[in-house]
C-alpha cells in the first residue's frame, strides 16, 4: 500500500513509500518519510520531531499519526530504519498484513525472494550475501543490521517499505529499505531482518 506523510506545520509530504505492515496494532513504515521533504532529503535534527504527524495512503485514506520518529538514532551503527504509527481509529487493522516476526527461515546465498505488491506482480529477486550485518546506510555515518538482494531490473524508491518474502513457502524475511541501481539495469538493495522489526 503506497503512503506518505502528510504536510507537518510547515514541512513539505515525504514522497510515496510503501506501508509495511502491523505489528501488534502499530503499522510500521520505512524512515523515509522523516527522512525527505518531498524529493530533498532533509532529515530531522531531533529524534522524536515527526511525532505526531499525519501519513496516509496515497488515495487520501488516513492511517494515523507517527508515535516514534527515531532520526537522528542513538546508536549511529545500529539504526531502526522505520518509523511506528499509531493507526487511526476507524481502521480495520485486520485489513493490513501481521508483519510480526521471532525469527526468520535461513537464509542462503542464490535464494529466491519475491518483493510483495499489493494489486501488482511481485517481483523475483535473488539473496547475493546472505549474512545478517552491519552495512552503510545514508551515508558513511551510520550502519544498520541488513541483508543484500539483486533484483533483475530497476527499482524506483517508492517502494522503500515493501516485504519481502522467500518464494519457497513464502514466509516473511524483511524490509527493502535502500536502493542502488546498477549500470546493467539491476537493482542491489539492502533488507531489514524481519525479526528486528519491534
Amino acid at each position: 500500500m503506497q503512503i506518505f506523510r502528510n504536510t507537518f506545520g510547515t514541512i513539505s509530504p515525504s514522497p510515496i513509500r510503501q506501508l509495511y505492515g502491523n505489528s501488534g496494532g502499530t503499522l510500521i513504515v520505512p524512515i523515509d518519510i522523516i527522512l525527505f521533504r518531498g524529493g530533498t532529503f532533509s532529515p530531522p535534527t531531533s529524534s522524536g520531531s515527526f511525532n505526531g504527524a499525519e501519513v496516509v495512503t496515497s488515495s487520501g485514506t488516513v492511517l494515523g499519526n507517527i508515535s516514534s520518529s527515531p532520526w537522528p538514532p542513538i546508536d549511529p551503527t545500529n539504526v531502526e530504519p522505520f518509523v511506528k504509527i499509531t493507526p487511526d481509529l476507524s481502521l480495520n487493522l485486520d485489513s493490513f498484513a501481521n508483519i510480526i516476526s521471532t525469527a526468520i527461515p535461513t537464509l542462503n546465498q542464490d535464494d529466491t525472494v519475491e518483493l510483495v505488491r499489493d494489486g501488482a506482480t511481485n517481483i523475483s529477486g535473488k539473496i547475493v550475501d546472505s549474512s545478517i550485518q552491519e552495512r552503510t546506510y545514508i551515508d558513511f555515518s551510520f550502519r544498520v543490521n541488513s541483508f543484500i538482494v539483486r533484483f533483475n531490473r530497476i527499482l524506483l524508491r517508492d517502494l522503500h517499505g515493501s516485504k519481502i518474502v522467500k518464494s519457497s513457502g513464502g514466509q516473511l524475511i524483511g524490509m527493502l529499505i535502500a536502493t542502488q541501481n546498477n549500470s546493467d539495469g539491476t537493482c542491489d538493495t539492502l533488507i531489514f531482518p524481519a525479526n528486528l522489526v519491534n
